[in-house]
């Protein structure tokens, strides 16, 4: 379920990509997630990804590792096809994409999951 869940996500922002570059003028940044990062190498940031993966893989992940995952495919896909990120949503003066979306998603599930948590151990 959460495989194919993953693959849609991917798939869907790599379509709406794809859609903008098109259709569109999107822009291009060398950010992780909302222009931060631009620094980072993608060798580095491929081996993160990998490390969490197969992290995520070995224990009872919930949905938002899979939406972590997901948004951080869809932003390594950028880098390894254009170079960059593809940017094609505008709010005020923040360009994001649908990946930056999950992987917000996602930390927001996490992060929720912990503080749920930590509330019935106590």
């Amino acid at each position: 379920m959460k495989l194919k869940l993953f693959v849609l996500f991917v798939a869907s922002d790599q379509i709406l990509k794809l859609s903008a570059i098109r259709f569109f003028h999107p822009v291009l940044n060398s950010g992780v997630a909302f222009g931060i990062g631009g620094n980072i190498p993608i060798l580095a940031i491929i081996i993160v990804f990998l490390v969490l993966s197969l992290s995520v893989c070995r224990t009872k992940s919930g949905f938002g590792e899979m939406f972590l995952l997901a948004g951080g495919a869809g932003n390594i896909l950028d880098r390894l096809l254009y170079g960059k990120i593809v940017d094609w949503i505008k709010f005020g003066s923040l360009w994001f994409n649908l990946a930056d979306v999950y992987i917000v998603a996602g930390m927001i599930l996490i992060i929720s999951g912990i503080i749920f948590i930590r509330t019935l151990e106590h």
